[in-house]
């Protein structure tokens, strides 16, 4: 009995990966056939200035914006009638670009994210023996991190890079979250496309407010031992607080593939 119980879960295990290869996640795609233009995401790397971007240029960012200041909203709505396949992004026919984020803020982002957010703990906290999220520390998300399989975390820290890109297709543009004005001007003299950065277009609902640095590393400590505002939200450290050595380590081991596919080196 448990010979065909493992059987049956290689053979699902095969399955879902053979599935990786050729199906395309919705969720982290916006398209418009009309406009032939894609547009890839993932969260915690701007998404929310890139979604803007994206329903901007289509003329689209009123009607998002008055449904809901939170335009995840509107783009979770649109996608269910525009949906993109691996035909789409392997065209020459269509345009697209993605917005990514450097591994090392974006794994600090991810961390503050999920404290903050009814994103699961359970599996976090197990592996770490804790029974809070504020013992947690940013080394301990990360060493969580590299005990678990990256291609099946929860997006909010899973990796950017897709299983299929770089193999089955590439975007005709990695734009570059630190450098997206630049990145916009280039897009529009090479292909053609402008993006217009209005003032609605920046700002996030899950933005956290950063405060200043008091000199000190705070990649061990506990996430309930972080700054605080006088309201008791979160006052985030500078992003280059929370890295030493080790922490350094961990974040280039568990996103190696989006250091590689992205060209990202050390700079905070």
């Amino acid at each position: 009995m448990k010979k065909n119980e493992s059987a049956l879960a290689a053979k699902a295990k095969g399955f879902y990966r053979l599935r990786e290869q050729f199906v395309i996640p919705q969720a982290r795609h916006i398209v418009s056939h009309e406009h032939r233009l894609i547009l890839g995401i993932s969260p915690k790397s701007g998404c929310t200035v890139a979604s803007k971007l994206f329903f901007g240029h289509l003329g689209l960012l009123e009607e998002a914006l008055k449904l809901d200041p939170w335009i995840h909203r509107y783009r979770i709505g649109y996608r269910k009638n525009n949906r993109v396949s691996l035909k789409n992004l392997s065209s020459p026919d269509y345009f697209s670009f993605k917005v990514v984020r450097s591994p090392y803020t974006r794994a600090v982002s991810s961390y503050t994210h999920t404290m903050r957010t009814k994103i699961s703990k359970v599996a976090l906290l197990k592996y770490l023996g804790y029974s809070s999220k504020d013992e947690v520390s940013f080394y301990d998300f990360m060493r969580f991190l590299s005990s678990i399989d990256m291609r099946q975390a929860n997006r909010h820290y899973g990796l950017q890079a897709l299983m299929q890109e770089g193999k089955a297709f590439t975007y005709d543009y990695v734009l570059k979250l630190e450098a997206l004005e630049e990145g916009l001007a280039e897009i529009e003299t090479r292909f053609g496309k402008k993006f217009s950065i209005e003032k609605k277009v920046k700002g996030s609902v899950h933005h956290t407010d950063k405060g200043k640095s008091a000199g000190d590393c705070v990649a061990k400590t506990p996430f309930g031992s972080l700054p605080k505002k006088t309201d008791g939200s979160l006052l985030q450290p500078p992003y280059a607080d929370f890295y030493d050595p080790t922490a350094r380590e961990l974040v280039e081991t568990v996103y190696r593939r989006d250091f590689e596919l992205y060209d990202y080196c050390f700079d905070l």
